[in-house]
């Protein structure tokens, strides 16, 4: 698949490809590295309470996170994947699939939906 760059949900120059798993399922990936992430106006909201609290996840980023992660999101499940294997959006799909289930799942966040959202957009995508 072709390497789509113009998402919204993502800082521009990030990589994204799609796949289709063995079992069917539609799966989005991008890499997020934290050091490149601008929470300056980039928040679905706009607003400064957004960009703090995508702040805040930032500084509370788990050290095996903060050289970056692949991120894998189908309907209803998120997975993040470190470090960031080389060359990983030339890969085909199968190979996409076992980097994908070699990653950790990701819990849904419980909290306010203004600070979940803002920390999902840090994490790389908003829902």
């Amino acid at each position: 698949m072709p390497v789509d760059q113009s998402s919204q949900r993502r800082p521009l120059g990030m990589p994204h490809r799609e796949f289709v798993d063995s079992l069917g399922h539609h799966w989005d990936v991008w890499d997020v590295n934290p050091s490149q992430l601008s929470f300056q106006g980039s928040s679905p909201a706009g607003g400064n309470e957004a960009n703090a609290a995508g702040a805040r996840s930032r500084t509370r980023l788990p050290q095996q996170f903060a050289a970056g992660w692949l991120a894998f999101e189908r309907e209803g499940e998120k997975r993040r994947l470190t470090p960031i294997p080389p060359g990983w959006s030339l890969l085909d799909d199968d190979a996409l699939e076992a980097l994908c289930q070699r990653g950790s799942i990701v819990q849904p966040r419980r909290g306010p939906r203004l600070a979940r959202d803002a920390s999902d957009d840090a994490m790389g995508k908003g829902m």
